[in-house]
C-alpha cells in the first residue's frame, strides 16, 4: 500500500513524532516515540479505516481510538 502524506502525518502524530526532537547517540540521530494512540473522534474515519484494513493500525476500543501495529511502525 502506498501511504499518502496525510496518512504518514497521522501516523507520526499517533506516536508523538510530529513534535519530538531527536536525540544523539554514537553520532547518530534517533527519535523516540512518546505514545501510541490517536482519538479520531469517530469510528469511520477513511484514513484510519484504510490503515486498519492494511494492518498498519488497530481500533483498540472500537470507538475511534487507534494505535499503530508493528507493521505500522515498520511502514513509518
Amino acid at each position: 500500500m502506498q501511504l499518502s502524506k496525510k496518512q504518514i502525518d497521522l501516523m507520526k502524530h499517533c506516536v508523538g513524532l510530529n513534535r519530538a526532537k531527536p536525540y544523539r547517540r554514537h553520532g547518530k540521530l534517533f527519535y523516540k516515540p512518546s505514545r501510541n494512540c490517536f482519538d479520531c473522534g469517530k469510528h469511520d474515519d477513511p484514513d484510519w479505516s484504510e490503515l486498519a484494513n492494511c494492518g498498519y493500525a488497530v481500533d483498540f476500543n472500537g470507538h475511534g481510538w487507534y494505535k499503530l501495529t508493528g507493521a505500522g511502525f515498520s511502514a513509518l
